[in-house]
């Protein structure tokens, strides 16, 4: 019988891996900055950290705060938040990985190291997503683990299992909003098959943990514990399954594919699991589990209603797409008879090659960022700074006073620089407010050129 790896041990090993990504990529020079998304939260972090002993007096937020607060919190230790954000995501991956395995080791009762670090850990957009300062990974983390202990209280029902699914949902949510959409039904199928073996006050204890994990939640957003009027769950409709082109807030937005087939699509592309198409040939009826279909279906069925096309939202349900394929993976593999090492082989090298071409636009977009924002130091000592699509950068890597011109309208313009792709401004169809913003700064100001920057981007000083 063979012999399970102590718990201290798959620790011990899953923080030195995670430590050794971090290695090369700062060896690389990648410090997982990428897109708005990534330099807000590390805005929102440093903010916290400076404010964390008086959360009431925050300023709201946009997103869930639960990656910013575990950033502001760990980097009590004095190391960089840029860098402990980092590593939350790289830490979030490798453990997902773990507990994935532990999942399949659950349900179909057959050992999947091989198959988890080939097509989960190696995949491009989790590799990708693994690396970056963003909160999908961690929300991924604590999902994974989520469903591990849900999965254990469903085959022993010991509610200390119930417990600790309901605590690490919790978090999850507070790190994505959306991901309630593809744990609450397999949650409540798992609580409701067992509710009559425990009285009701067991049940009510489960409220304590819920309460405790939204505190902070609830000091920052004092206008309500959750925030329903985000555009996307507002403008919800059965009528997106079928349509391609949305109005967003960004402009028209025009996607090959109508929304209920891309849904569909995404998780068996290369970009996620080249292998995907494949092995559903060799798919059985006994593999499907209906706790993982209740949540995976679920959760397309919501992502196929918004009107919004992003590959990302997909890497939540891509962990029950990989659990599901698994027994399907194990009869591809008989193809090779005696050759699987030389196939597990090709299979990594493949992955190696999508995770290097995924990977280079985002490292590209991350040393451009630098490099521009270096060259508009260098360029002018001007603190005040107006943009549109650059806030971010502009933030993290310089001390100047950023101002966005995307939401609110301008009255009174200083002295400065001005920064704005004026490419994207003719090609998209922008709120009424940002055009107003750019036509003033463009029109009535005297402006004169400092520097043309790639993909449209441009420096002006304001005199």
């Amino acid at each position: 019988m063979q012999k399970t790896t102590p718990f201290y041990q798959t620790n011990l090993f899953g923080i030195g891996l995670s430590l050794v990504i971090l290695l090369l990529l700062k060896l690389i020079d990648f410090n997982g900055l990428y897109g708005q998304d990534s330099h807000e939260y590390l805005r929102y972090t440093n903010y916290l950290k400076n404010n964390l002993f008086n959360l009431g007096n925050v300023k709201d937020y946009f997103w869930p705060i639960m990656y910013p607060l575990i950033g502001a919190v760990t980097s009590f230790t004095k190391i960089a938040p840029i860098l402990i954000l980092q590593f939350i995501s790289i830490f979030s991956l490798v453990f997902s990985s773990i507990y994935l395995q532990k999942i399949i080791k659950v349900l179909y009762n057959k050992e999947s190291l091989i198959y988890i670090i080939s097509f989960f850990m190696l995949s491009p957009f989790v590799f990708r997503f693994g690396t970056v300062i963003m909160s999908d990974m961690l929300c991924l983390l604590f999902l994974i683990v989520g469903f591990y202990h849900l999965l254990n209280y469903n085959n022993t029902t010991k509610f200390k299992f119930l417990l600790y699914s309901v605590i690490l949902f919790s978090f999850s949510f507070y790190t994505r909003y959306v991901v309630v959409v593809l744990f609450l039904f397999p949650f409540l199928w798992s609580f409701f098959k067992h509710f009559k073996k425990r009285k009701i006050s067991y049940y009510l204890f489960l409220i304590l943990p819920i309460i405790i994990i939204s505190i902070p939640h609830y000091l920052i957003k004092t206008a309500s514990l959750v925030t329903f009027e985000h555009s996307w769950l507002v403008n919800w409709s059965f009528s997106n399954f079928i349509n391609n082109e949305f109005t967003t807030v960004e402009g028209i937005k025009t996607y090959r594919l109508p929304n209920i087939v891309f849904v569909w699509l995404q998780n068996g592309l290369p970009k996620y699991f080249f292998l995907g198409f494949i092995l559903l040939f060799f798919a059985k009826k006994k593999d499907f589990k209906l706790i993982l279909l209740l949540g995976l279906f679920s959760y397309l069925i919501f992502l196929a209603g918004i009107p919004f096309q992003n590959s990302r939202f997909l890497l939540l349900s891509f962990p029950l797409i990989i659990t599901l394929l698994f027994p399907s993976f194990t009869r591809f593999m008989l193809l090779f008879k005696n050759k699987k090492q030389i196939a597990i082989i090709g299979f990594v090298i493949i992955q190696l090659f999508l995770i290097i071409y995924s990977f280079r636009s985002i490292y590209s977009l991350n040393q451009i960022e630098k490099e521009n924002v270096a060259s508009i130091i260098k360029l002018s000592d001007t603190k005040i700074i107006y943009t549109s699509g650059y806030e971010g950068p502009l933030r993290s890597y310089s001390d100047k006073k950023v101002i966005g011109i995307w939401m609110d309208s301008i009255i009174t313009v200083k002295k400065g620089l001005f920064m704005i792709n004026e490419l994207e401004m003719k090609n998209n169809s922008y709120p009424e407010t940002i055009n107003y913003n750019y036509q003033k700064l463009k029109n009535n100001i005297s402006l004169q050129k400092l520097k043309t920057f790639n993909k449209g981007w441009t420096l002006y000083e304001i005199q």
